[in-house]
């Protein structure tokens, strides 16, 4: 990777405390995780679909 493109871990740790800071309580990050399987899911039966077709 170029150097200048790498973020340092000052940048990355400040990514990382403003994504926890964006959920407003503890049921987000759940939520947050079962929608991401959900999209998951979707996403891998439609592909199949087109895979059948």
């Amino acid at each position: 990777m170029i150097e200048f493109l790498k973020p340092s871990n000052r940048e990355i740790r400040k990514s990382i405390k403003d994504v926890d800071d964006s959920y407003n309580n503890d049921w987000d990050i759940l939520a947050e995780l079962c929608q991401n399987s959900v999209d998951a899911i979707r996403k891998k039966k439609a592909r199949k679909r087109n895979y059948q077709n």
